[in-house]
């Protein structure tokens, strides 16, 4: 995942957790002025439960938010996760799973912009370089050995072994008598 990618999710994620919030304390704060101003002037609420609907409204609204929020986040901080984890920099992972939020921010907006870590590559075969050994003149050029025995012109091809066949050892050692 793009850094750009991991931004735009902070961004969306945190514009929909932190008005969540507002919202939850809003709805709090109707249902105690609700509650408070019911209990000293009756004739101008005549309704108890105004407050309360305004609240489950508020509540409600504000969970909504902050869910949405919260996975919008969560895929962030997992995106980044996983970019620190490929560039290999331990000290900005680790403290991005302790602290999270605060962190996926400072990590957003000051932290490095390292690149992953190139994979080795493989060196073809003869190694090195080709060409080694070198070669003499007028001789064919080195083969690759995939692990049988290079064989004489004329001989028939090695077959690999296998654990049912018997060993050079046991075919060429003399049979014992049965008692």
């Amino acid at each position: 995942m793009s850094r750009k990618v991991i931004n735009i999710l902070f961004i969306i994620g945190s514009c929909l957790y932190i008005p969540g919030i507002a919202l939850i304390i809003w709805g709090y704060a109707a249902l105690f002025h609700n509650i408070a101003q019911s209990t000293t002037i009756v004739s101008v609420n005549p309704d108890p439960l105004n407050g309360f609907v305004a609240f489950i409204g508020f509540f409600w609204g504000g969970m909504l938010m902050i869910g949405i929020g919260s996975v919008s986040l969560l895929i962030a901080r997992i995106g980044a996760l996983m970019e620190l984890g490929k560039a290999q920099d331990w000290v900005w992972f680790i403290l991005m799973i302790i602290f999270g939020w605060i962190v996926l921010l400072l990590y957003l907006t000051v932290g490095p912009k390292s690149e992953p870590l190139p994979k080795s590559a493989g060196y073809p075969y003869p190694y090195p370089t080709p060409g080694y050994p070198p070669q003499a003149p007028g001789m064919p050029p080195v083969q690759p050995w995939y692990g049988y025995p290079p064989q004489a012109p004329g001989m028939p091809p090695v077959q690999p072994f296998s654990a049912d066949q018997p060993s050079v050892e046991q075919q060429n050692a003399p049979e014992k008598p049965n008692d």
